[in-house]
């Protein structure tokens, strides 16, 4: 999915194809989204594609 449908996406990166193990977060801005990693604990944001 494009990062411009990430809100309340709380979906699984590795399950989508990616080996980083981000979790997609809610979406802060009409372009900002939260993810967060759970293998190293740290926050992070995404500038979403419109």
């Amino acid at each position: 999915t494009a990062l411009g449908d990430c809100r309340l996406l709380i979906g699984n990166s590795v399950a989508m194809g990616y080996e980083d193990g981000w979790l997609m977060g809610a979406q802060l801005f009409a372009d900002r989204c939260i993810s967060i990693n759970w293998k190293e604990g740290t926050l992070g944001f995404a500038d979403a594609k419109i």
